[in-house]
């Protein structure tokens, strides 16, 4: 805890700094103070009741970043931090229930890369859809009037996520597809790049599933070759919810950096951080209780006991 309190002081000085000086462009040090901040609010907190204490602060944080690129304006070089920093916020907008402020989508807009690389590339071109799918789900939590046109947008996105898939290296997709990947800057953000199109394909399919339920008292006046679609589509969209959150609970020792690097205990990492907001937002979209029990088998069978910290720690926050 007193590094943790270290981290926290320390990034405070560099909020300080960059709210006081204007004039100073979005860069890495101040997208990671905001980032630890939130961070720190995680791992703070071993009450299960501030399990999501992390989220005032990102909404915060979103609010600086806000400011700031509106008072310097320009193009973002430090892209790195600041697309980690816009994919957890799109999550605190999800778990939060609130639609994702365009800022988010402006600032990954501005991202300039002087040597773009596969992963940090793909995470720049799947940003808009989780954006817009966080926006459809929100539609759907007030029982949309329009069930069949969120229906349709959520169906496009997903054919959309599928083929963003597949438009990566084919190497470097069945590596991130069977569990193993390779040692590199590239091959860590394609494992997380990766993780969040599932991420998306759970929100799309839970967007599906909750207007198919808002039509289904409806059927008597649907016809009878529509609803036996919509009777496919639902099949179709409860499988992949109820296999997709495999897939990531098999890929969570592929994201844990500081285990594949030989560290014998956990420590503050944004891998952790990242890890925790994924399972918060899956307990949002799907069985709290299975999300529970499942999502560390993997990893523990990967790690043994040197994983039983982290372990511990996360399931604090799996409220």
């Amino acid at each position: 805890m007193s590094l943790a309190r270290q981290r926290y002081s320390s990034d405070l000085l560099l909020l300080a700094r960059d709210i006081l000086n204007p004039q100073r462009s979005v860069n890495e040090p101040t997208v990671a103070a905001c980032f630890t901040l939130a961070m720190f609010e995680m791992t703070a907190c071993d009450a299960p009741s501030g399990a999501c204490l992390w989220l005032p602060h990102i909404h915060g944080a979103t609010a600086l970043l806000r400011s700031l690129s509106v008072a310097t304006g320009g193009a973002c070089t430090q892209v790195g931090g600041l697309l980690k920093f816009c994919y957890t916020a799109v999550l605190a907008c999800l778990i939060s229930n609130e639609t994702v402020p365009n800022v988010l989508f402006q600032l990954v807009q501005c991202c300039v890369m002087p040597e773009p690389t596969h992963g940090i590339s793909a995470a720049i071109e799947l940003f808009t859809m989780p954006v817009d799918l966080v926006n459809l789900y929100v539609q759907t939590e007030p029982k949309s009037r329009e069930p069949m046109d969120l229906i349709a947008k959520a169906s496009v996105i997903d054919q959309r996520l599928v083929s963003w898939n597949t438009s990566l290296p084919s190497l470097q997709s069945d590596q991130l597809g069977s569990g193993s990947a390779g040692e590199s800057l590239d091959s860590d953000w394609l494992m997380w790049v990766w993780n969040y199109q599932r991420l998306c394909r759970v929100i799309a399919n839970k967007v599906i599933l909750d207007s198919l339920n808002v039509i289904r008292p409806l059927s008597q006046t649907i016809p009878t070759a529509q609803l036996h679609r919509l009777d496919l589509q639902y099949g179709k969209s409860s499988s992949i919810l109820s296999q997709i959150p495999n897939d990531i609970y098999t890929s969570i020792h592929l994201i844990m950096g500081s285990f594949e690097n030989g560290l014998p205990e956990f420590t503050l990492s944004s891998e952790a951080f990242f890890l925790m907001t994924i399972l918060q937002s899956l307990i949002k979209l799907t069985d709290q209780r299975a999300v529970q029990d499942n999502w560390s088998a993997s990893a523990c069978g990967w790690f043994g006991s040197r994983f039983d910290a982290t372990k511990d720690l996360v399931m604090r926050h799996l409220c």
